[in-house]
């Protein structure tokens, strides 16, 4: 099974290249930081859509959905056991912390060590009521450039449309025809996220015939293979 987040581009152009193929560029896309470095996806089209805008707030570019291979595995971490904060000392122990958590030489780039498993980092945050929820998927560029990409949302190049934008991103709203007049969202009736697909309902038992037991689905990622 694939899995499927969203990314928010900035401009048309930024659109027709990453429909050409999903490649750093130079300066290290994603983060400055070697081993951060990245293609980074957002839960929702709507969190992605946080980052449309084109940076002075005149107009806004749009969202993508973008399909990983299929066979990608997940490691999950929590947010504040890997945030940069700027401090040398403490975020180079949290790295050092976690590739010794994942198995992987402290020599090695945390991102292509990650890429070499076929494996994404998924981070997450705390929730309601206890549970976590996924902020966002850093896709090592080995295994970015082999997803695939379509446009769901396109906002207007204008003042509006950086308007339509947050207020998507506050809301959960969908814009005027006029603010988005590209919206591709409607099979999914807003509610799209990183989790893949549910797996369609099991059949009925015939007439006189016991029903079965349904074995528990579990959390849709883990280190087993979608």
């Amino acid at each position: 099974m694939s899995l499927v987040g969203y990314h928010g581009y900035k401009s048309p152009a930024d659109l027709e290249s990453m429909k050409d193929g999903l490649r750093p560029t130079e300066g290290g896309e994603g983060n400055h930081d070697p081993n951060w470095q990245g293609f980074y996806l957002a839960a929702t089209a709507q969190d992605a859509a946080g980052y449309a805008g084109n940076g002075d707030g005149t107009g806004a570019g749009g969202v993508v959905r973008v399909t990983l291979p299929d066979g990608v595995t997940v490691e999950t971490v929590k947010k504040e056991d890997v945030n940069v904060t700027g401090d040398t000392e403490h975020d180079g122990e949290q790295l050092r912390k976690l590739k010794e958590k994942l198995g992987i030489d402290p020599t090695e780039h945390l991102m292509d060590a990650l890429g070499s498993r076929n494996t994404v980092l998924q981070v997450t945050v705390p929730g309601n009521g206890g549970t976590r929820s996924v902020e966002e998927i850093i896709v090592p560029w080995q295994i970015a450039e082999h997803a695939t990409v379509q446009q769901v949302i396109g906002f207007a190049d204008t003042l509006r449309g950086s308007a339509a934008a947050a207020d998507y991103v506050a809301t959960g709203t969908r814009p005027s025809d006029r603010d988005a007049p590209f919206w591709d969202l409607a099979d999914i009736a807003g509610t799209d996220h990183l989790s893949p697909p549910a797996a369609p309902p099991a059949p009925q038992p015939a007439d006189g015939e016991a029903s079965g037991s349904t074995a528990d689905a579990g959390h849709p990622y883990s280190h087993d293979e979608l």
